[in-house]
């Protein structure tokens, strides 16, 4: 006979606000990755990173500061001041986890920080939670060296590609592979281009922009490849010249499971929100929305019987010392294959003085909550030194309380059971806990419950 284990969501206890203090992101707001601190010049020697979350209408709801310093297991995260093709943050497919890639050292150097061997700065990948946890244990140190690294992205909070431009055969630029906690990275490929931007994932599929070569916007091999050397294969009808892409947005408009329409950042003077869809094979542009300058860009679509309502937000950031920026916003309502109904962006948001503006990406959300046939966490309860959880499970079924105790509160460090089995009384659902001590002997604490089922009788 089989047992099968299913688990439950996951509770943290922050134990100590110091180690937390941020608020949890709200889902639909937007989360712009800027640089300053607005205290002093922006520098190509390093400048600190906020993550900032905006409303959809402009309004300024927090700032997230990137650690400056070494921690336990973790580097500190900075970013050039003035290199405008850095920064172009990513949300994960599912909507978990921010990625993004930066400098692995301290501030108050002397030297470029973008003409820095990775051996000796390396390169950080910066992960970020709905809890707005920020994880930067991945540390390469043979990629992007003497170059920019320019944007990350992540399937699950473990599995992780990157992009950039390099100038080594040892550690060059291009698209390549890592996981959370490393300090190498796999090159997945260089070809045809050492120099890369935005990263995406649509419809399983890798995506990566260039400015360089005969490469403009393609696929990296085919899925999501995680070793090499594989083709980045430009997309069919994509120019090749005269445009200059950063970030993009594949969507499907006409509801099928393959990709239709396609917006690209070009800041190309003039340009702005290129609007591309797919016709008969190729890509063909259907006009654009003015944005100056713009590089950033995310879009959400909203479908009704009557209309299709694709709204944007993008946006660019300056490479002076004394920074700038603005967060646009546009909403294009003609559907699939048809010229943008809407002609020029607006300006919803700018950056403080000496702060910059660089990648946008929405903001994570949280797990789906687990189905009704497994546990469910409901309530968490601290009295005195004391912890104490509450869940709700089949009725009948085993229950072990795991918990987890990170150095940097991540999810995917490793449960440990820490009492069971705790049998759901038939005809109950409902019971608890009590972890004591937990406050005084910890500084956080996940929690999840493991539920055991029934054996399963041989057939």
């Amino acid at each position: 006979m089989k047992k099968l284990t299913k688990l439950s969501n996951v509770f943290l206890v922050q134990i100590s606000t110091a180690v937390l203090t941020a608020a949890p992101f709200t889902p639909g707001n937007l989360v712009i990755f800027r640089v300053g601190d607005g205290s002093m010049p922006l520098t190509s020697t390093g400048s600190p990173v906020f993550l900032d979350e905006y409303t959809t209408n402009g309004t300024l709801v927090q700032s997230i500061m990137l650690p400056t310093t070494n921690g336990p297991g973790l580097y500190p995260f900075i970013a050039s001041g003035t290199a405008t093709s850095e920064g172009l943050i990513t949300r994960s497919p599912d909507k978990r986890f921010l990625a993004m890639i930066g400098y692995g050292t301290t501030l108050g150097g002397t030297n470029v920080l973008a003409d820095s061997a990775s051996a000796l700065i390396p390169r950080v990948v910066a992960i970020v939670d709905y809890m707005a946890s920020v994880d930067t244990s991945t540390a390469l140190t043979n990629f992007a060296s003497a170059n920019n690294p320019r944007s990350a992205i992540t399937t699950d909070g473990t599995n992780i590609w990157v992009s950039g431009a390099g100038t080594r055969t040892t550690a060059p630029g291009g698209v390549a592979f890592t996981t959370r906690g490393s300090s190498m990275a796999t090159i997945v490929s260089t070809n045809p281009v050492n120099n890369t931007r935005q990263l995406g994932i649509f419809f399983d599929q890798l995506y990566v922009s260039s400015g360089a070569s005969s490469f403009r916007i393609g696929t990296v091999g085919i899925g999501l490849p995680t070793s090499g050397p594989v083709t980045m294969t430009n997309l069919p009808g994509i120019p090749t010249t005269g445009i200059n892409p950063y970030s993009f947005v594949i969507l499907s408009l006409l509801g099928t499971q393959q990709p239709d329409t396609m917006y690209v950042a070009d800041d190309t003077s003039g340009a702005g929100i290129i609007k591309y869809s797919y016709v008969q094979g190729q890509w063909i542009s259907n006009g654009v929305i003015r944005a100056p300058s713009i590089r950033g860009l995310v879009a959400t679509v909203s479908i009704s019987e009557t209309r299709t309502n694709v709204y944007l937000y993008g946006t660019t950031g300056a490479n002076t010392a004394s920074g700038g920026g603005v967060l646009y916003t546009a909403v294009d309502s003609a559907g699939y294959n048809m010229a943008p109904s809407s002609e020029t962006a607006t300006i919803i948001a700018s950056a403080p003085p000496y702060t910059a503006f660089r990648g946008i990406a929405f903001a994570p959300e949280p797990p789906p909550p687990a189905p009704p046939s497994e546990a469910i966490i409901t309530s968490i309860e601290t009295t005195g030194s004391d912890v104490k959880i509450y869940w709700s499970a089949p009725s009948g079924s085993k229950c072990y309380v795991q918990a987890a105790t990170p150095k940097n509160l991540s999810v995917n460090a490793p449960f440990e059971d820490i009492a069971g089995p705790i049998l759901i009384t038939p005809g109950s659902t409902i019971t608890n806990y009590l972890d004591p001590g937990a406050i005084t002997n910890f500084d956080a604490r996940y929690y999840r419950i493991r539920v055991e089922s029934q054996p399963i009788p041989r057939e």
